[in-house]
């Protein structure tokens, strides 16, 4: 059940391993002995949901941001960003590796 709704083995498992954790903390919960199947199911639909409600979440960017060598920036480099970031994309690609990667 859980494979068919996150479509991801490492999603899959984290499912299921909730869904245990879960069902043995609030067992004394169960009121009907018979619905126990129905019950674990139930949790582990709920805990796919969650798996791909947080998957919704998840913004993939197209660019990652470039890193910064040092958390304190002079500036120097702030102005070497600025003035790096007011070119155009086809001189930005051959003057960021000059600046940047020696």
């Amino acid at each position: 059940m859980a494979k068919s709704m996150v479509r991801n083995d490492e999603d899959c498992a984290d499912a299921m391993q909730e869904t245990v954790l879960k069902a043995f903390r609030t067992i004394s919960g169960l009121k009907e002995a018979a619905y126990f199947n129905t019950w674990l199911f139930r949790i582990l639909i709920n805990e796919c949901n969650m798996i791909l409600r947080r998957r919704d979440k998840v913004v993939v960017m197209s660019d990652p941001p470039e890193s910064i060598e040092s958390s304190s920036s002079s500036a120097e480099d702030i102005d070497l960003r600025q003035a790096i970031s007011g070119l155009e994309e086809v001189s930005r690609t051959i003057v960021k590796p000059h600046y940047y990667r020696d």
